[in-house]
């Protein structure tokens, strides 16, 4: 049996399988072509056999040309690839009767490449990932649904019933992520402004860098009595009922408004001086200063205002605001409790920019890979280090026609795989027909599991590594 090579075309985007005796076989066939063409006009006249052999070997060495180049882009880097294609087998996809295009349409495909690169075995693992069906949706999940705290991939995607999952980007010493995260519409953390965010708005899939906003916005409508001096006479103007905040669920700094929802813990976990604004089932149910830390409603949230530590003096424990507006040693909350634009019994909402809607998703990446069609990641990431060793890889991507790609490449493992520089992976996801892509977390996390199944070979000792989330892909129902 010969062996055959399996590698996709780079112009349709489809699988071709050829051996080496292709070659000669080609031009053998080229000229049997050629010969039964002249034997077929060898009644016409000699200008009209010219003019049609002319044009017959003319399309035949254009073909040639494109076919070649075609392969020779695949070949340069990538030799002998052996791809294993599986999509998956769900009676919600797969049963249906309808003729219609986009009906017939596979939510996903995954791919086990085992190649040479640069002369050095890889093993590749692909989720290639179509979220405008309407049948999947990919999101974030947190260690325990919770930011502090770490868990196996394998125990996120089952609790989660996903279809697949792989190990997602980075995190702090005790697993808070480090960047923008939102689940379903609600959003867990902030961005950074550094680094891309993936996000999936209305089954469209963008990466790019985010600046995030956050309001509590009062539902209530509230008015303010004041003088007109062109007319000499009073107006009722409606009152600013939205309140700025530095941050969500992140440790606060003195001196900003700061908001924690149940995702962040049982507390605020401020042992400071603060104001804080207690909010249950989108109600105030209270203003409070305390001094230590303050329990978060598991049906709302705390909006904390941390006291600089030169301001402070004396302070009673969880006093109500009321008691306490007159007294001197709190003067430095005037202000802030003056501009709370929010009374208790006011019906209040968090708002966030950018708006995701309701089903939105967003994950914060490391360093950019590639960006609008061009390789730009690096030789150093400042969360990886050093980008020109050979480790495991882990990327999210994005291709023309909004597929999402995501790719783990195992490393470490001489003779099986040896593993990506970050060059290395821009020049095999650009080839793959990725435009934008970024760095999630690799070396020991680098992890994909399909249909309740790891499907690559972590570096350490081939186990599984805790994380503190993960990107996971499930069926709508």
């Amino acid at each position: 049996m010969k062996k055959i090579r399996s590698e996709r075309n780079l112009f349709s985007g489809k699988n071709i399988s050829f051996n080496e005796s292709n070659k000669s076989t080609s031009l053998k066939n080229i000229s049997a072509l050629l010969n039964s063409c002249l034997k077929s006009f060898s009644n016409k006249s000699l200008t009209v056999k010219v003019l049609i052999t002319t044009s017959i070997i003319t399309a035949s060495l254009v073909m040639c040309f494109f076919l070649s180049k075609g392969v020779k882009l695949w070949y340069d880097n990538i030799k002998d690839a052996e791809i294993t294609e599986v999509v998956p087998n769900n009676n919600s996809v797969n049963n249906s009767k309808s003729s219609n295009h986009e009906e017939s349409i596979k939510p996903f495909i995954h791919k086990t490449i085992n190649t040479e690169v640069n002369g050095l075995k890889q093993v590749i693992n692909i989720l290639e990932v179509y979220p405008n069906t309407g049948k999947i949706k990919i999101r974030p999940t947190l260690s325990h649904n919770s930011l502090y705290g770490f868990e196996f991939l394998s125990e996120m995607v089952e609790r989660h019933k996903a279809y697949a999952g792989v190990n997602g980007g980075f995190f702090y010493e005790y697993g808070d992520p480090s960047g923008m995260v939102v689940i379903d519409g609600n959003i867990i953390t902030a961005s950074t402004g550094k680094f891309p965010v993936f996000t999936i708005k209305e089954g469209k899939a963008e990466l790019k860098e985010q600046e995030t906003r956050l309001w509590l916005k009062s539902k209530n409508t509230k008015t303010s009595t004041k003088t007109n001096p062109i007319i000499d006479s009073k107006m009722n103007v409606e009152m600013d009922t939205k309140m700025e905040f530095g941050g969500i669920n992140t440790p606060g700094k003195s001196g900003t408004w700061v908001l924690f929802t149940r995702k962040y813990g049982t507390t605020n976990r401020v042992n400071k001086q603060n104001i804080t604004i207690i909010i249950k089932d989108n109600v105030v149910s209270d203003i409070v200063e305390s001094n230590g830390e303050m329990e978060i409603p598991k049906d709302g949230m705390l909006a904390t205002f941390i006291k600089p530590v030169e301001s402070i003096k004396s302070a009673e424990s969880k006093k109500p605001i009321g008691s306490i507006a007159n007294q001197t040693n709190i003067k430095y909350f005037e202000n802030e409790i003056n501009d709370i634009p929010f009374e208790q019994g006011d019906e209040v909402e968090l708002v966030y920019e950018p708006d995701l809607g309701s089903d939105g998703q967003a994950y914060e990446c490391g360093s950019w890979i590639i960006k609008d069609g061009k390789i730009v990641i690096g030789e150093h990431d400042p969360w990886i280090g050093v980008l020109t060793n050979r480790d495991p890889r882990t990327a999210i991507g994005i291709k023309d026609r909004g597929e999402v790609v995501l790719i783990t490449v195992d490393g470490r493992q001489p003779g099986y795989s040896y593993g990506f520089t970050g060059q290395e992976l821009g020049e095999f996801l650009l080839e793959y027909g990725v435009k934008y892509a970024a760095m999630l977390d690799g070396g020991a996390s680098t992890e994909m599991i399909v249909d309740n199944k790891i499907v690559n070979r972590p570096s350490f000792k081939g186990t599984e590594r805790p994380l503190a989330g993960a990107i996971i892909i499930e069926y709508i129902n």
